[in-house]
């Protein structure tokens, strides 16, 4: 049966469905549930070539007026673009089932089974990728989440190569032009190619690994990029690959950098067994830094080691002015990151705030106002941990400042 043909049938399973997995994605809360009589409007979501970012005021950056948000500290974003198309497709994919098993007279039993397996994998590779699983147990979510989504593709392939060449007459139809006539095969080739690209690029590649401090390690590669890039890297060759933003002063360069915070078992194991190669895809994807062209002008604010995902929009950049706010940063951080900072930025585009030498983090919201105006900068662009990320967003919005944020939905 075609798509078009089950939109036709028993489509009000599909709401339900899709909004019950969407109400489970998100952290368990009140505040992010889909509906809250608290707040007045949700935070836009902004698409962007990485991805998604949190904007509390993206009127303003459209040149309309500005969202009215009384509360939009509090607000987390339930789901992004990823878990609302799987949530809803493997709706779509039940759904069919359930109609394929009330009309099972008119259907092969072994195309059935296939469904239901199907649908059981689909299932378990999205209840796995839960935020309370992910940040919890991330080496299972990890695993599963991958594993199973590989069967769970292969598993699509038998369910819809079965269900084409099966009629309605319980005869099977060898004819590959029968096969093809289905639009679900090319869905499902689309499905297949797009998994398979970013692992085709898989290398493993020389890694040099500094330790300028016991909390930070810095890993450097060969050739350089181009801002506001994420690279993934593993010991393995397809087991837990851990996303890092990328520092490199352009494309033309010999290295590239990623700063690793030494907080998890991966990142610790970087400074208990240092390795000489690791694992990574050539294909990188596009950080929330990347989106910094879409503007003339604007500032990248980070803390710690969020330095990795801002850094290289300040260096290949000269209209992005950088705030840091760490801890004791060129101790912390060590000789390379410094270098790179002093080398490609000017002293007028950078204020380097040092907790330890203040005694504290800085006014945010006087530190950014003073400096949006003085830079005359068109947004803010905030990478930070999940509380300083919400401090800052409120206080853009506060000042009336358009400001992007890290969606935290992971």
């Amino acid at each position: 049966m075609h798509l078009a043909e089950l939109g036709r049938h028993d489509s009000g399973w599909t709401r339900p469905l899709s909004l019950c997995c969407r109400t489970l994605w998100s952290n368990g809360t009140r505040e992010s549930s889909l509906c809250d009589t608290r707040k007045e409007r949700a935070v836009p979501q902004v698409p962007v070539p990485g991805g998604y970012l949190r904007s509390p005021k993206l009127g303003s950056v459209e040149g309309t007026p500005g969202n009215n948000l009384s509360s939009a500290t509090h607000w987390r974003p339930s789901f992004g673009m990823r878990a609302v198309s799987s949530c809803d497709v493997n709706s779509w994919l039940i759904l069919k089932i359930i109609y394929m098993i009330r009309h099972r007279k008119m259907q092969h039993s072994s195309v059935i089974a296939t469904g239901v397996v199907t649908s059981t994998l689909i299932c378990v590779s999205i209840i796995s990728a839960f935020p309370w699983i992910r940040n919890n147990h991330h080496n299972t979510f990890e695993r599963y989440h991958r594993f199973i989504g590989w069967l769970g593709v292969a598993m699509t392939w038998v369910f819809v190569i079965l269900g084409n060449i099966n009629d309605a007459k319980y005869k099977w139809q060898s004819s590959g032009r029968v096969l093809l006539s289905g639009q679900e095969v090319w869905f499902a080739l689309g499905i297949t190619i797009l998994v398979v690209i970013p692992w085709v690029t898989l290398r493993e590649v020389p890694v040099q690994v500094e330790f300028p401090s016991p909390r930070v390690a810095i890993l450097r590669f060969d050739r350089g990029m181009q801002q506001g890039l994420t690279g993934r890297i593993s010991r393995t060759a397809v087991k837990e690959f851990h996303a890092f933003g990328i520092i490199s002063e352009g494309v033309n360069a010999p290295y590239h950098y990623m700063v690793c915070g030494v907080q998890g078992d991966f990142t610790r194991t970087l400074v208990s067994n240092p390795p000489k190669t690791v694992w990574t895809r050539q294909l990188k994807f596009a950080g929330v830094g990347h989106a910094s062209a879409m503007f003339k002008r604007g500032i990248r604010v980070c803390t710690g080691t969020g330095i990795g995902a801002s850094l290289s929009t300040c260096i290949q950049n000269p209209n992005w002015f950088l705030i840091w706010i760490g801890s004791d940063q060129d101790k912390t951080f060590g000789p390379i990151i410094s270098g790179l900072i002093h080398k490609y930025i000017e002293p007028e585009r950078m204020i380097l705030w040092d907790t330890k030498k203040h005694g504290g983090r800085p006014n945010t919201t006087k530190l950014l106002q003073e400096t949006y105006k003085a830079f005359k900068a068109e947004v803010v662009f905030i990478t930070s941990n999940r509380l300083g990320n919400d401090d800052m967003m409120q206080a853009c919005y506060t000042a009336g400042i358009p400001a992007f944020g890290t969606l935290w939905d992971f």
